[in-house]
Order: structure tokens, then sequence, then C-alpha cells
């Protein structure tokens, strides 16, 4: 029996943005495992954040990471 892919959406910059919450750059980034320049890139719109990387993301924004 096959797994079904869950659909996962890509945040845009100003979501990023939203999900820092008051905190830095590096403080956000280190809790999702990316480097600080990646999330100013994501946040900035030069990178789109991976499928992995928008799950993390997503969860995230629903306080699973902290």
């Amino acid at each position: 029996m096959a797994i079904a892919a869950r659909k996962v959406k890509i945040p845009t910059p100003a979501e990023i943005r939203r999900l820092r919450g008051g905190r830095t750059q590096a403080e956000v980034a280190a809790i999702v495992g990316v480097g600080q320049s990646l999330w100013a890139r994501w946040e900035n719109g030069e990178r789109v954040p991976s499928r992995q990387s928008a799950m993390l993301l997503e969860m995230l924004k629903m306080g699973k990471l902290r």
C-alpha cells in the first residue's frame, strides 16, 4: 500500500518574515536547522524553501518547534 504524499505549501517571503515572531534570523534559523544567510535569502525572496524545509516552517507556524 502506497502512502499518499502530503501536499506542502511553500510560504511566501512575507509569511517567512512573520514566522520569526520577534526572534532574530539566527535564532529562528537554528530552530529550523538552516543557516542565518539562507533564512535571510528566504525572507528576501532570493531562494525558495525546499519541500522538507517548508514542512519544518509549517511545524514552526503550528508551534511544534521552539
